[in-house]
Formats: C-alpha cells, sequence, structure tokens
C-alpha cells in the first residue's frame, strides 16, 4: 500500500512552496520531492527545513532532465558526463535528508521520427549500461537511482513494461522504477502496466491527463481510470510514496480539500491508514 506525498517546487516565483506544502500536510501527505528552479535553486539546508518544520520531509530529488541528460546516448563520453551529474544529484539528496533520485532516462525526441522501435533496441544496451553504473554510484552514496517512465515522445523509456524489464534485468536494490501513471496512461492500458512493473516499483507518480497531453491534472480532472488502479497499488510494498506530481495554487488546492479529495485518493491509491 502506498503512503501520500507531495512535489515540492523550489525557486519559482509562481508557488509560495510552504504554504503549499502546508495545505498538502493537511490533505494528508507525509513527505515530498524536491524540485527545483534550475535558475534559481534554494539554499538546500533551507529547503530541507522549511520541509521538516511543517511535517512533510523531503524522500527524493527530481533529477536534472532535458536536452543533453541522456542515459541511451549512443556517446559513451556524453553518458559519463551524464553520470557525473548524477553522482552530484545524489550528493543533494543526502543533503536534503532523501535517499532517492528520480532519473529520466532519455530526453525528448527532436522529432516524431525518432520516435521509433529501432531507436529502442540501438539505445538499450548504452541505458542497461548506464543503470548498472547508476546502480554502483548508489551503493556507494546509499542512494537510490528510481527510473521513470516517459511519455510516448521521448527516446526510451516511454513503454513501462520494456523500462521495467531492463530494471529487472539489472536486479540490483540501487536501481529500481518511479511508474509515473499519467505517462503510462498516455500509453494505454495504465492498470495493466502497472501490474506488470509491480515488482521493480518503488516510488509512484500521481496525476491525470487526457490521454494526448502530459498536463498534470488533478486526479479525476482528466479520463485516467482511478478505481481500476487500485486493487494493484494496494500491492505495493508498505509506504510506497504515491506522490502528487501537480502545480496548483493554494486556493485551488484548498477548494479541493473542501470538496473531499482526501477521501477519493485514498480510495484510488490504496492509501495507508495514517497512525
Amino acid at each position: 500500500m502506498t503512503c501520500l506525498a507531495t512535489v515540492a517546487a523550489f525557486g519559482f516565483e509562481q508557488f509560495n512552496t510552504a504554504e503549499l506544502l502546508k495545505r498538502y500536510r493537511q490533505l494528508g501527505c507525509c513527505s515530498c520531492q524536491f524540485y527545483r528552479n534550475t535558475d534559481n535553486p534554494p539554499n538546500p539546508s533551507q529547503a530541507r527545513q522549511i520541509a521538516t518544520d511543517i511535517g512533510i520531509p523531503i524522500d527524493s530529488v527530481h533529477g536534472l532532465f532535458g536536452p543533453g541528460h541522456d542515459l541511451s546516448s549512443l556517446d559513451d563520453s556524453a553518458r559519463q558526463a551524464m553520470l557525473v551529474n548524477y553522482r552530484l544529484e545524489g550528493e543533494l539528496a543526502l543533503e536534503l535528508g532523501a535517499s532517492s533520485v528520480v532519473v529520466h532516462p532519455a530526453p525528448r525526441a527532436e522529432s516524431a521520427a525518432q520516435v521509433n522501435t529501432q531507436m529502442v533496441i540501438q539505445r538499450t544496451p548504452p541505458l542497461r549500461d548506464s543503470l548498472a553504473q547508476l546502480a554502483q554510484m548508489g551503493r556507494q552514496l546509499g542512494v537510490v537511482y528510481l527510473i521513470e517512465n516517459l511519455p510516448p515522445d521521448y527516446l526510451i523509456g516511454r513503454d513501462p513494461i520494456q523500462l521495467a524489464q531492463v530494471i529487472r534485468d539489472l536486479n540490483d536494490p540501487y536501481v529500481r522504477m518511479c511508474f509515473d501513471v499519467g505517462h503510462a496512461h498516455m500509453m494505454g492500458q495504465v492498470a495493466d502496466a502497472l501490474e506488470a512493473c509491480l515488482d521493480v516499483i518503488s516510488y509512484v507518480h500521481i496525476h491525470d491527463n487526457d490521454g494526448m497531453l502530459d498536463s498534470h491534472l488533478i486526479p479525476g480532472k482528466g479520463c485516467l481510470p482511478w478505481q481500476s488502479l487500485a486493487p494493484t497499488m494496494a500491492c505495493l510494498a508498505h509506504n510506497t510514496p504515491a506522490m502528487l506530481e501537480l502545480f496548483v495554487t493554494e486556493s485551488d488546492l484548498e477548494d479541493l480539500i473542501t470538496l473531499g479529495l482526501a477521501d477519493r485518493l485514498g480510495l484510488w491509491l490504496s492509501l495507508e491508514e495514517s497512525s
């Protein structure tokens, strides 16, 4: 079963992180994932103190992603440079009091023509090599690297079942899966995919969409079949974080709390009962 967590966006002018975390605590969140504006990064010790004081300690870091961050690159020197960055991300996690780092295995494709089976075949061996090196790094640091399944327009990692098999083949406790339900929904049959990946999942990203756009909607505002996920969510390891990857205003969140979002999430996500 899962415990409710939330994203904690630091360094963005449009978000008052402390006030949002207070409301997420009211919703029932027990921990948060550090997500920062790299153009305006916060002081790690201050970010850690804010989250701790509110009662939602940081459990993980959303690692760097985007163009240039490609663990499936065919260029070995480029991959080695990224691995250096992810060591720094692991060290950042420890500074924040966290124990894991979420990693995108590849960036978005530059064109639709790049997204094909042949590309996945070519990129799988270098990705396997990168994950093996992440596992070694994680063991040295004491940090788990969580590999996230991605939307359909990414070079590799968009098929959650294929990505789970790569992680399963590695069979290392320092490389696990962050299962993103919104991204999986865009690929179709999200409940089946969740069940197929169950044994390698250690973290879950929660948000909704219309099946086409990665819009990070509030659960229930898109067309994701939440009730169908509940039986498999109940089979996840005790206290697996189910993290609300939402970017909403304080007033919107207050309205959702008033309208019973906590009860719906409890049913849909098979949340552990609060002690």
